[in-house]
């Protein structure tokens, strides 16, 4: 109705605990997070009769590292912050983990994880699953003290090869950085992924888009 008001009323998803996994379900999707590897190791969206497309080829991590630029290799940051390149191979859940619960709709896991940095540091990575299928996360990194400045700081996952397409609402179409952002325009764009890739004599950051509200 014109002027009206519009309530939505999303239903609290279903929360599954087993021996080695738990199960965070709603109509039309089913998240599963694993209490032996620590993360989430499946997330299946859809109405298809086997419970939905697998989106996940592998469980997100957390990450703070990124192939060295020439600029970083030229004031020598391989060496300096060499320890968040093992904070994020090897980065490790605690067994008494993780921590479920259930408020304002939805379901919150929340993994911690101990990374070799020395001094050492730690990790927190919180999914909240909501009754539509949406998942927040968010992170939380407590360095070691005296550390440098990660590289990097965000989530490594893996997706199915499927997914090809890219769509995003930010600054484009070509990639754009913060120094060089003037170059580019705000509006919503699309490609492929693989050419988002720019293909520089000498490997380097590639396919960034500034501004980016959603993707």
């Amino acid at each position: 109705m014109p002027g009206g008001t519009y309530i939505l009323y999303v239903e609290t998803p279903e929360l599954i605990d087993g021996l080695h996994n738990i199960g965070v379900r709603g109509r039309h999707f089913l998240a599963l997070f694993s209490k032996l590897h620590g993360g989430l190791v499946s997330y299946r969206y859809g109405f298809t009769p086997d419970g939905g497309n697998e989106l996940l080829a592998g469980p997100p991590r957390p990450n703070f590292w990124h192939a060295p630029t020439s600029n970083e290799r030229g004031w020598g940051a391989p060496f300096e912050d060499a320890q968040w390149l093992l904070a994020s191979r090897y980065a490790r859940a605690r067994r008494d983990g993780p921590a479920v619960s259930v408020r304002d709709g939805a379901i919150e896991v929340r993994y911690t994880y101990d990374l070799p940095t020395a001094p050492a540091s730690e990790c927190e990575v919180a999914y909240r699953v909501s009754g539509d299928g949406h998942i927040g996360v968010a992170v939380v990194l407590r360095p070691g003290q005296g550390l440098g400045d990660p590289p990097e700081f965000g989530m490594l996952f893996s997706a199915d090869a499927g997914l090809h397409r890219l769509r995003w609402y930010g600054e484009g179409p070509q990639e754009s950085a913060v120094d060089r952002r003037g170059s580019a325009q705000l509006g919503v764009w699309d490609g492929e992924v693989a050419e988002q890739l720019t293909r520089y004599v000498r490997p380097q950051e590639a396919g960034g888009h500034t501004g980016v509200r959603w993707a």
